[in-house]
């Protein structure tokens, strides 16, 4: 089952009906394979490489895969990267439009079209620090300034990293990576 709907609910279910599950978790965020001392490479080829670590909670029998595989890295981080270039894309549009005749210049609807940019662009929006500037009766804005923060770099050293839970107690890292491979690779033919 993929995270949309492996909720607490509905793997307590399957485990109370004696069903196996192989679930992606829901968890924020997963650990990073790479720091850890025991990481297996599951798979390595010229393209992508899938590392792997793996924690058994002793009180339920639960394994945890945590891994992380170069190209969906590489995705994450285009994804990201995308949403930078429309946010300030948006902010040099709006900033641009100060100076022009016949462009909304009140400084209340700029805060307020500022707040929709960071809406559409919130997997990014808190990478910046972004400030209106206004004339001396705070009616209107004559300037947007905006600096990108440090700590996306910090965010981006974490796309690729994902979690695998299960309850089948004699998988190993590189079976359920295989099974994982191959019936993604069978879902994309239909």
């Amino acid at each position: 089952m993929d995270a949309g709907i492996a909720s607490a609910s509905n793997i307590a279910w399957l485990i109370e009906h004696g069903y196996q599950y192989l679930v992606v978790s829901r968890e924020g965020h997963a650990k990073d394979p790479r720091d850890q001392e025991s990481v297996v490479m599951v798979r390595k080829t010229e393209h992508n490489s899938v590392a792997v670590y793996r924690e058994i909670n002793a009180e339920t029998g639960e394994t945890r895969l945590y891994c992380h595989s170069e190209l969906k890295a590489k995705k994450e981080q285009a994804i990201r990267n995308r949403f930078h270039i429309r946010l300030e894309e948006g902010l040099d549009k709006l900033n641009a439009g100060l100076d022009k005749k016949g462009t909304t210049k009140n400084y209340a609807k700029i805060l307020e079209r500022i707040g929709r940019l960071r809406e559409k662009n919130s997997r990014v929006a808190q990478d910046y620090s972004i400030e209106v500037i206004a004339d001396a009766d705070k009616n209107n804005a004559i300037r947007i300034e905006w600096k990108r923060e440090f700590q996306s770099d910090q965010k981006d050293q974490h796309c690729g990293v994902y979690c695998l839970r299960t309850n089948i107690p004699d998988w190993s890292e590189e079976a359920i990576v295989d099974n994982l491979y191959h019936a993604d690779r069978d879902r994309s033919h239909f």
